[in-house]
C-alpha cells in the first residue's frame, strides 16, 4: 500500500485516494504503471552514474561523485550492483538528511524501496566484499 502527501494539506492519503480525508479536497490519483516506469528510469540512471563513477576512478578521470561516496565505491574489487546498491542508499540518506519536514523525510524510505526493488529483481546476491556490522 504506497501512500503520498496531499498536495493541499500535507497529509499522507493513499495513492488511489481522488478526495482527502482530511482536507477534502480533490486529489489526482497516481498511476502505477507510471510510478513504476519512472522508477525503474531513475534506477537505471543511478546505476548508470555508479557504473561511471567506478570506471572514471580507474582511468583518473573525474566524476560528479562525491569524495566520499567515491572512497566507498570506486575499488576496483567491489561489483557493480554492490556499487550501485551503495548508490542507492547514499541517495536515500541523503534524501532524508535535506528533507524540509517529516513528510518529505518520510517519503525518503519508500523511494529507497522503489529504487532498490527497480535495480535488484533477483533476491540472491553473490560476490559482493564487505561486512555488514549494523542494520
Amino acid at each position: 500500500m504506497f501512500k503520498r502527501p496531499c498536495p493541499h494539506c500535507g497529509t499522507a492519503i493513499h495513492t488511489r485516494e481522488t478526495v482527502c480525508p482530511i482536507c477534502t479536497r480533490e486529489v489526482k490519483p497516481v498511476n502505477r504503471g507510471l510510478l513504476g516506469r519512472v522508477a525503474l528510469f531513475v534506477g537505471g540512471v543511478i546505476a548508470l552514474g555508479a557504473l561511471i563513477a567506478i570506471n572514471g576512478s580507474k582511468t583518473g578521470s573525474s566524476t560528479t561523485t562525491t569524495a566520499t561516496e567515491t572512497s566507498r565505491i570506486a575499488k576496483p574489487d567491489i561489483p557493480a550492483d554492490q556499487a550501485r546498491f551503495i548508490v542507492i542508499v547514499e541517495e536515500a540518506r541523503r534524501s532524508y538528511r535535506t528533507g524540509s519536514n517529516d513528510m518529505a523525510k518520510g517519503a525518503a524510505r519508500p523511494a529507497r524501496a522503489r529504487a532498490l526493488c527497480a535495480a535488484f529483481r533477483a533476491t540472491d546476491i553473490n560476490g559482493w566484499v564487505g561486512k555488514v556490522t549494523t542494520l
